[in-house]
């Protein structure tokens, strides 16, 4: 029973190292992007064209916005599934139905599509969220690199120094020198 305790707290913190670390270089550079939007984008009304809920069976329900605006040139712009908080999801929409036409966004033309678009009045809940996956992330990493030497060092299958001279009294040769 121990055994498998430790097996499985093996594969957990060696999911940990290495899944810790890419969720926090994701929160990172999305936290990043939003910044970057946020304070060199152009602010402007987006005509919303469609909405998603999906649910998921562990991972809760994400929200989605489909918009479209007109950019600088007068040109159409358009960018579909970005993702909303669930506040801002109960603010656009109400019993299965969009109740409001437009939202105030800020977009960068460099970055074209949903990676150019932010949400005005959902920004600060977008950082929240990311911040949120970029330390988790890396406390999670760093949790699983220092248990993973730890269990690996602890428990990791080296001889114990008795088993040792134990084979060397069997006549193994592979005693301490």
């Amino acid at each position: 029973m121990v055994g498998w305790i430790i097996g499985k707290l093996k594969w957990l913190l060696i999911i940990a190292a290495i899944g810790g670390p890419v969720s926090a270089y994701i929160g990172w550079t999305d936290v990043d992007r939003v910044n970057q939007v946020v304070a060199k984008g152009v602010e402007t009304e987006a005509l919303i064209t469609g909405a998603t809920r999906k649910k998921g069976r562990k991972s809760g329900t994400s929200y989605y916005v489909d918009i479209t605006w007109k950019d600088s040139k007068g040109e159409v712009q358009r960018a579909s599934d970005i993702h909303m908080s669930g506040a801002m999801a109960r603010k656009l929409i109400s019993d299965n139905k969009i109740v409001v036409d437009t939202v105030r966004i800020k977009h960068l033309a460099e970055l074209p599509g949903k990676d150019g678009v932010v949400l005005v009045d959902d920004a600060n809940e977008e950082l929240d969220l990311d911040r949120f996956m970029m330390y988790g992330g890396a406390i999670a990493g760093v949790i699983g690199i220092i248990g993973c030497a730890l269990m690996f060092g602890l428990f990791g299958g080296r001889k114990s120094r008795t088993s040792r001279y134990a084979d060397t009294a069997n006549g193994s040769g592979q005693g301490v020198a």
